[in-house]
């Protein structure tokens, strides 16, 4: 457990989140799952009030200190409202105007073929496009 700290300020900041008598609240994770976005600005919190990586993986022991030093790197780019980063890749190619006229078109029919489907859709898409839809 880090070292208490003198401020009576930094150590309610500390303990805001944490209920007393029992272990941080960090949900129990899966490699390679996200954090919560509350997990993340309490890290950076902490990070900011002078606690090293080595003190914030002691409190949180279920997150490691590469999450840490990446959580932090990247709390820059998030700006002020700490949400989820967008992922890399295309946009969908199925917007949902075009996901709901083919779930209506199956609903009416439901034997419709993708040929009648890419029909309904103007050919923009190809027909794996539709299946993995499905």
């Amino acid at each position: 457990m880090p070292p208490i700290r003198s401020s009576t300020a930094q150590q309610l900041l500390i303990n805001q989140f944490d209920m007393p008598g029992q272990q941080p609240n960090v949900s129990q994770r899966s490699r390679r799952s996200q954090l919560a976005q509350h997990e993340r600005v309490r890290i950076v919190e902490l990070k900011d009030i002078g606690w090293s990586y080595q003190e914030i993986h002691e409190r949180y022991p279920l997150i490691p200190i590469g999450t840490i030093k990446t959580t932090i790197a990247r709390s820059l780019k998030r700006g002020e409202t700490k949400a989820t980063l967008s992922r890399s890749g295309g946009p969908k190619k199925l917007d949902e105007e075009d996901r709901s006229r083919v779930i209506q078109a199956i609903q009416e029919n439901p034997r419709v073929k993708y040929d009648g489907l890419l029909a309904l859709l103007n050919y923009k898409v190809h027909r794996a496009t539709i299946y993995r839809f499905l």
